[in-house]
């Protein structure tokens, strides 16, 4: 009887052993030098940083601009360098926005302080920008595997935006005198009138995998002006933040 308990014994702990995962045999090195492909999910939550609001205060239009929530639907090849040192190319299409939304004041005469006009509230507006176009990430990155199915990632590189349409949509809501009786709907296109197509951005990011799923936060500080034309002078350059989900082939 006693050497039937023994052999019980002796068998569930085998069987423990083969079913509790395997321990990477070097957290630094996972041994894997697969190149593969994977698809990405990104929500996005861009606002615009500079002096650019300054332009539309100065034409009566205080903080305009304000944050805006987009996506981006990605594909990537991560290609092993050394150890669990890798590169990241991709190439996804993403929607970025940008909040509109501001009252335009109209300065009068102030006959008891000539000096100060006296500002009055005209119209309201409310919309956004909205951008659609190719996103080009080339990250470096590096993992540790703290088991067979389980790693942590950190990563960072540049980031190009390439925008193929890009437009202004918002309504204009008048206020009080202003002498109009209705509101206006206004859609116009950004390109050809002060905003350029590409911009580059700076991504610092880290990420949590699970055999093939992954999730990943990360954030993208503009590099670049996204203004000129009409804006000459002024700055205004696309940060994002980013959560992510990851599936590798």
């Amino acid at each position: 009887m006693r050497k039937k308990i023994v052999s019980a014994l002796a068998a569930a702990a085998i069987m423990a052993i083969y079913a509790t995962p395997a321990k990477a045999q070097d957290i630094f090195d996972s041994g894997d030098m697969r190149p593969h492909f994977g698809a990405r999910l990104s929500l996005d939550i861009s606002n615009v940083a500079g002096n650019i609001d300054n332009y539309f205060e100065e034409n009566a239009i205080p903080d305009l601009t304000n944050s805006g929530a987009g996506f981006t639907v990605m594909g990537v090849y991560n290609i092993p360098l050394y150890k669990n040192l890798y590169f990241e190319p991709g190439l996804g299409i993403y929607y970025n926005t940008v909040g509109l939304n501001g009252t335009h004041y109209d300065f009068r005469p102030n006959p008891e302080q000539p000096e100060s006009p006296i500002g009055v509230a005209d119209y309201a507006i409310d919309g956004s920008v909205r951008n659609w176009g190719f996103r080009i990430p080339m990250l470096a990155g590096y993992h540790f595997d703290f088991t067979d199915n389980m790693r942590v990632s950190v990563f960072t590189g540049p980031q190009i935006n390439i925008g193929f349409y890009q437009k202004m949509v918002y309504d204009v809501h008048y206020i009080g005198d202003s002498g109009v009786p209705a509101d206006e709907h206004v859609s116009a296109s950004c390109y050809g009138h002060g905003f350029r197509r590409f911009d580059m951005q700076w991504v610092f990011g880290a990420g949590y995998h699970y055999g093939r799923y992954s999730v990943a936060i990360s954030g993208g500080v503009g590099m670049t002006n996204l203004v000129d034309g009409q804006f000459s002078g002024y700055k205004a350059r696309r940060n994002t933040f980013s959560i992510t989900l990851g599936y590798d082939f």
